[in-house]
């Protein structure tokens, strides 16, 4: 199966995917590798980049450790304490196209196949498809962690811009502060 995975993705990552139809089918077929080859844990963000393109609630085990990484963001932010560097690390790499570009360079690599993907104007481009596809779909996370519930994140393309917002709720009605991220698409 993964020797056919493999040769779906080059035919669709060569020439890099343009469109919102091939970036799509791209990223279900990174996930669908992801999953035979047993590294859906290896690469957490690539796994969760690839979730959102095709869900609109997640609660498994990579949601979980989003909620959790807020929630123990949270609890610094209220007692004035500062966040391990692990745990800013890690938000960050949610928060942030680098860690999927990284992760996803890791995959290509790791694979063997096309990673022209990652390059310039053809990494604008496939993020920017990427973007249109999740922005105006929200994503709810839902974790067990101690007081965040779940955390809602939406995005918007606004002139070239994709804007991402993360709010965390601590139950119904009541949400904290959101965290909103811009990465310019041009």
């Amino acid at each position: 199966m993964i020797d056919e995975l493999k040769r779906e993705l080059r035919r669709t990552l060569d020439p890099p995917p343009s469109t919102r139809a091939t970036v799509v089918y791209a990223m279900v077929l990174i996930r669908k590798a992801l999953e035979a080859k047993n590294e859906l844990g290896k690469r957490p963000t690539l796994r969760f980049f690839c979730d959102w393109v095709l869900h609109c609630e997640l609660d498994r085990e990579g949601a979980k450790g989003v909620v959790q990484l807020f929630d123990k963001m949270h609890g610094c932010v209220a007692s004035a304490a500062q966040p391990s560097e692990a745990d800013s690390v890690g938000l960050a790499a949610f928060l942030s196209t680098e860690g999927f570009r990284v992760e996803l360079h890791s995959f290509l690599n790791d694979e063997q196949l096309p990673n022209s993907v990652l390059g310039g104007e053809a990494w604008r481009l496939f993020f920017q498809n990427y973007a249109l596809v999740v922005a105006g779909a929200p994503l709810r996370l839902k974790g067990s962690a101690t007081g965040i519930e779940s955390v809602d994140l939406s995005a918007r393309v606004n002139s070239g811009v994709l804007e991402t917002k993360w709010t965390p709720f601590f139950g119904p009605g009541y949400s904290g502060p959101s965290i909103t991220i811009e990465i310019n698409l041009a």
